[in-house]
């Protein structure tokens, strides 16, 4: 449709797992919504990240040391 805007948006990041695996991809998350908000939303256990070769990973917030965002 033309001139609707997406609820939607691409936040590239690069996540630093507990076992020293680093991935880079990109979370998904509400337009109006925060990155910070996205990762401290209590409700979530488990996070989405679609790698640069489109696959996804499944993320335990348990196991995540850092994410910074990417530009």
């Amino acid at each position: 449709m033309v001139g609707t805007v997406s609820a939607w948006r691409r936040v590239p990041v690069k996540v630093d797992i507990i076992d020293g695996t680093v991935l880079e991809g990109i979370f998904v998350i509400a337009r109006d919504s925060r990155l910070s908000d996205f990762l401290n939303n209590q409700k979530k256990e488990f996070m989405a990240l679609v790698d640069h070769q489109q696959h996804t990973h499944l993320l335990n917030k348990r196991h995540i040391i850092k994410v910074t965002e990417t530009k």
